[in-house]
């Protein structure tokens, strides 16, 4: 399964006029799901003895790989965000990496990547992140991280962000049903941004405990 190609033009738009609609109908919608979800996600991966297995959830078929991924740089701002509110507070922290990209500080690839570390009853644990081309220095809230790396059970998920939930449900089915245990955080990585939602990427992972722990 190919990894999603960086797009350029972010697949979540942290920059664009806040007049736009697009804020909360549309691109919002990723961040939003994550709070009616459990908690239990880049990057160049192997698939050395990789598991590929089909589910099906809500009639969408979900393939469901087990890899092995390498820790991907990024630029990104921790924050501890209560549930409900992601959707409407995500995009200022994104708007900090961008902008410190436009001052020249951090070279950014384009590509969003949402981290989510911890969660409790109210709140989660964000990492909201952008793929970097080269090595840089903290800028204010604006961190050097890293994804995680690790075995990772991932699927792609193609389509109207409405529907990620399936993807992760599709996921956390595959793991009750081996008995595999997640290790933490999981994370999301989103492809090219099109108008068209059929044409929308995101690639999710889940970090795993070693089998048999």
């Amino acid at each position: 399964m190919d990894a999603p190609r960086v797009s350029h033009r972010p697949a979540i738009a942290a920059s664009r006029p806040r007049g736009e609609r697009s804020d909360i109908a549309r691109e919002f919608y990723c961040l939003a799901i994550r709070d009616a979800r459990d908690f239990p996600r880049t990057p160049r991966r192997q698939d050395g003895g990789s598991t590929r297995v089909e589910a099906l959830v809500d009639g969408m078929p979900y393939e469901i790989t087990e890899v092995t991924v390498a820790a991907r740089p990024v630029a990104g701002v921790r924050a501890r965000v209560a549930r409900g509110q992601i959707a409407r507070e995500f995009s200022k922290y994104l708007d900090l990496v961008y902008a410190a990209a436009r001052d020249g500080k951090v070279s950014l690839d384009g590509q969003n990547i949402f981290i989510y570390r911890a969660a409790d009853a109210d709140y989660l644990t964000v990492e909201f992140c952008v793929g970097v081309t080269a090595p840089f220095a903290s800028i204010g809230a604006v961190l050097p991280l890293l994804t995680p790396a690790g075995v990772a059970a991932m699927t792609t998920h193609r389509g109207d962000y409405r529907r990620l939930p399936e993807a992760n449900a599709a996921i956390r089915e595959w793991c009750h049903e081996r008995g595999r245990r997640h290790a933490g955080p999981s994370w999301e990585v989103y492809g090219h941004w099109h108008e068209d939602p059929a044409l929308l990427r995101t690639d999710v992972y889940y970090l795993l405990e070693p089998a048999g722990v």
